[in-house]
């Protein structure tokens, strides 16, 4: 993990384009990253062993999120990351949320996330055997409904699901 001693205050920041470019679901596709909001998110998804590429960190909360960081930098998810800090007003252009947290993050789609012919063939391979469970989402497209079903699914030990392209962006 690598901390950038340099606080980024251009808006034009080429890491600041490219992360808030990920808002838009074709270009999350297209570059196989997605982006987190928040220290909960953050961490769950070090906890799973999510690959996370970059932090980013607003200069006001600096410290703290800091701090939250240093205590998972031994975390394989974090091995290759970058750590900037963003001044507090181009912080706030690149975060999505109302009253964001002061830490953002850009992770690689986990190797589960399959498109096209390799999704076709994991589901037939999940069909294949009856003892698995599997469930289909199709035009569901309300990113909470799809957020709520997911960990339901989680719950109840579905190993599959599968999301058609009308549904909202799991991400």
């Amino acid at each position: 993990m690598i901390v950038s001693k340099e606080k980024i205050t251009s808006r034009q920041n080429r890491l600041v384009v490219e992360t808030g470019k990920l808002g838009d679901r074709k270009e999350r596709s297209a570059r196989r990253r997605f982006r987190l909001d928040g220290i909960k998110l953050f961490s769950e998804a070090v906890e799973k062993g999510v690959s996370i590429e970059r932090v980013l960190v607003a200069e006001r909360k600096a410290e703290r999120m800091l701090a939250e960081i240093e205590k998972k930098k031994k975390s394989e998810a974090l091995s290759n990351a970058s750590v900037h800090i963003l001044s507090d007003d181009v912080f706030a252009k690149v975060s999505e949320e109302q009253s964001p947290e002061g830490i953002l993050a850009v992770a690689a789609f986990p190797d589960f996330h399959v498109t096209g012919e390799r999704s076709r063939e994991l589901i037939a391979n999940t069909l294949a055997h009856p003892e698995q469970s599997v469930l289909l989402l199709e035009s569901v497209r309300d990113p909470g409904n799809v957020g709520t079903i997911l960990r339901s699914a989680a719950a109840f030990g579905i190993g599959c699901v599968a999301v058609s392209a009308d549904c909202a962006d799991i991400y």
